[in-house]
């Protein structure tokens, strides 16, 4: 996943662009591309069970650091099933024409930040893919059983231990 800061750049920067050749559609791009990434808010809320915002980014840093020992996930707006939605509905509302390129150029850009940390298949590109893959047993489901398969390849830190104290997944630990 590329930085939240990284998006709403390339979303002024699309919307930017695009402006002269399309008008107000452009915001709508721009829009698209940011909003897009309100799936990972749903895959933090299902994973952890917390409605913490204050440890979303926490959550996804631990993700981060971990993604490369056989993690596997689904964001549903990231998936071909999901674009082919939009285009049925930009045949008869064209505006989500629009809504289809922004979330497609965000997925341009979060592939080659994937692909650039050599974990570009991490991600589901759909929902047949995920339903197949998952039932190998091979690749973490979640954060926690991410964490159990790294195990001391990735140790946690005091702010990782904090969190997942939070969200249920270790045991209140006090010092003796």
């Amino acid at each position: 996943m590329s930085s939240p800061r990284s998006h709403l750049i390339q979303g002024a920067v699309w919307s930017t662009a695009l402006y002269p050749v399309i008008g107000d559609n452009a915001v709508v791009v721009g829009v698209s591309s940011i909003l897009i990434d309100v799936d990972h808010v749903l895959q933090y809320v299902w994973d952890t069970g917390s409605l913490n915002p204050q440890g979303f980014f926490p959550y996804f840093e631990m993700l981060k650091k971990r993604s490369h020992y056989d993690y596997f996930s689904i964001c549903i707006f990231h998936t071909i099933e999901f674009y082919g939605l939009l285009a049925i509905i930009g045949y008869f509302i064209p505006v989500f024409w629009y809504v289809l390129a922004g979330c497609l150029l965000h997925h341009l850009s979060d592939s080659i930040t994937l692909y650039r940390n050599g974990i570009l298949f991490c991600r589901a590109f759909s929902f047949v893919e995920w339903a197949v893959r998952r039932k190998n047993g091979k690749y973490a489901q979640s954060l926690f059983q991410l964490i159990q398969n790294a195990g001391e390849k990735a140790p946690l830190s005091d702010d990782d231990r904090k969190w997942l104290t939070c969200w249920g997944f270790l045991e209140n630990q006090t010092a003796d």
